[in-house]
């Protein structure tokens, strides 16, 4: 679905997960509009997004002044609420009056939010409201936290019958910060000769702050999952672990066995994410029962699918529980930019990143290109880097995109870190689409 010329309202769109998803929008070429409580913050908001933005100081917990908001704002397409504030602290001492403070800011804030946006959308229109993954796995002193969280996602369900045909989602940030690349590992463990290097390999990039670390069970046929699991050994902590599941291993009698394997391989008791890893004959009922499942059971901590094209994510999202779902990771370089059509301004949309597979391309008269062409050459010699750090900077460019290159060389691995400082200007961008175009038309999902 395009945003271009679309109107949308970012509630809390001054900072953190508003913040960045105002700034999607606006690349997206949709009119932005942000409001917040602070005109300070308000102001530096606008100063960093730029473009076509406009911006309101409302109070989110009065009626009133929401109402004159909306009314101003006038007919719109999209709305999107990350404004609230919570509270944190022991359920015996924290005061009943911070409590309800909490409430009003968070939950009847966007219950307030949504009554009043109404009148003003049409059917079309979508509202994305922002809970949290306390309301499902709260620590101490979160009882407050919890509360709101599972209100609101109770609110979510509620209005996505009421409200029909406008599509209602909720968005959960569990506080947890992600590098914008990461480490994936195709066919590490096959080798038995560069096995050392391999986990060298490993070690380096998370000391260089690629903390995300990708495998699968498929990968060497669980040698990948071992590699992975030396790695990491006794700095579980400081790492993002993800793992993929067999489509035919996705099915109720058989994913928690095949988790509970990836864990004894990985040597650890929990991931942090877990991807089905292409679509298969299961029914997507049943692969989003288990993950549930294994998410109650602490085994992971979160899960995704891996090669589902716009269509398939669709069908998910109108799943029961599928709107669980945080990521989708796909094949995404230069040379195949068919994302860029619908499934990454979908995934936008829903407030959903993207993980890129194989970011430098696999090999051939593409990456050759990747290596040779001009533009790209120019490019890297006006930032003081190589090539291919511009073909995976590439992929980031925005806040949706985690990309998971392979190295096996410490050369490899610190060039992919430095590639996450670069920062383009728009005549670098359009000189690169100039080379690798963006498409005009719908193509099939790449996959390898």
């Amino acid at each position: 679905m395009s945003l271009k010329g679309k109107r949308v309202v970012v509630l809390g769109g001054t900072s953190g997960i508003g913040l960045a998803a105002a700034k999607a929008f606006i690349d997206e070429s949709a009119q932005v509009i942000i409001a917040s409580r602070s005109a300070s913050k308000l102001s530096d908001a606008k100063v960093k997004l730029g473009g076509n933005v406009e911006g309101y100081e409302i109070d989110f917990r009065s009626e009133e002044k929401v109402a004159d908001f909306f009314k101003k704002v006038g007919k719109f397409d999209h709305l999107v609420v990350t404004a609230g504030e919570g509270a944190m602290g022991h359920f015996s001492e924290l005061p009943v009056a911070t409590v309800r403070e909490a409430f009003d800011s968070k939950f009847w804030g966007q219950y307030i939010s949504v009554r009043a946006a109404l009148p003003y959308l049409n059917n079309e229109s979508s509202i994305t409201l922002t809970s949290g993954v306390y309301g499902v796995r709260p620590p101490q002193g979160a009882t407050t936290l919890a509360s709101i969280n599972s209100a609101i996602d109770g609110l979510v369900r509620g209005l996505s019958v009421d409200l029909a045909p406008i599509r209602v989602n909720v968005v959960s940030p569990d506080g947890t910060s992600l590098p914008s690349l990461g480490q994936g590992t195709w066919y590490m463990g096959e080798n038995p000769q560069v096995r050392d290097k391999e986990i060298k390999a490993l070690q380096l990039g998370v000391e260089l702050g690629m903390t995300l670390i990708d495998t699968a069970e498929m990968y060497g046929n669980g040698d990948s999952e071992r590699i992975v699991g030396e790695a990491i050994k006794g700095r579980r902590n400081e790492v993002f672990l993800v793992s993929k599941v067999y489509p035919h291993h996705a099915g109720l009698d058989k994913i928690s066995k095949a988790c509970e394997n990836s864990l004894k391989r990985l040597g650890t008791d929990h991931l942090d994410l877990y991807l089905l890893h292409w679509r298969g004959r299961v029914p997507l009922e049943d692969t989003i029962e288990g993950m549930e499942k294994l998410r109650e059971e602490g085994k992971i901590l979160r899960w995704g699918v891996s090669n589902f094209d716009t269509v398939d994510m669709e069908e998910l999202w109108n799943t029961k529980h599928g709107k669980n779902c945080v990521t989708n990771q796909v094949l995404y370089h230069l040379g195949s930019r068919g994302i860029d059509f619908d499934l990454l301004p979908w995934q936008r949309e829903h407030n959903m990143p993207i993980m890129a597979y194989s970011p430098l391309a696999q090999g051939g008269s593409l990456r050759r290109q990747l290596l040779n062409d001009p533009a790209i050459h120019d490019i890297a010699d006006k930032y003081n880097v190589q090539p291919l750090q511009i073909a995976l900077a590439w992929t980031i460019r925005s806040n949706n995109v985690i990309s998971i290159p392979k190295a096996v060389q410490d050369e490899h691995v610190l060039a992919n870190a430095e590639a996450a400082s670069i920062e383009f200007t728009e005549e670098d961008l359009s000189r690169i689409d100039q080379v690798f175009p963006k498409p005009t038309r719908k193509m099939p999902l790449d996959i390898i």
